[in-house]
């Protein structure tokens, strides 16, 4: 999995964001390869009280939020 799939992802895409949270339930292995990439190609971001401020940061929480998996 992780030189199918992670390791590509984080080598080819480019301005990723995981939110802090997501990144805390992370086990250290995912965590220390992410950390890898935290100020080349990835950053953890956080809420900051942007739901409902920020246009972008509400749709794509809205998105999630909704989306048929959960």
């Amino acid at each position: 999995m992780k030189l199918s799939y992670l390791v590509p992802m984080l080598e080819y895409l480019s301005n990723i964001k995981i939110h802090e949270y997501v990144f805390e339930e992370l086990d250290e292995e995912r965590k220390n390869l992410i950390s890898i990439y935290i100020e080349k190609n990835v950053e953890i971001v956080s809420e900051d009280n942007l739901y409902g401020k920020d246009p972008l940061y509400t749709t794509i929480f809205n998105k999630i939020a909704t989306h048929e998996l959960f």
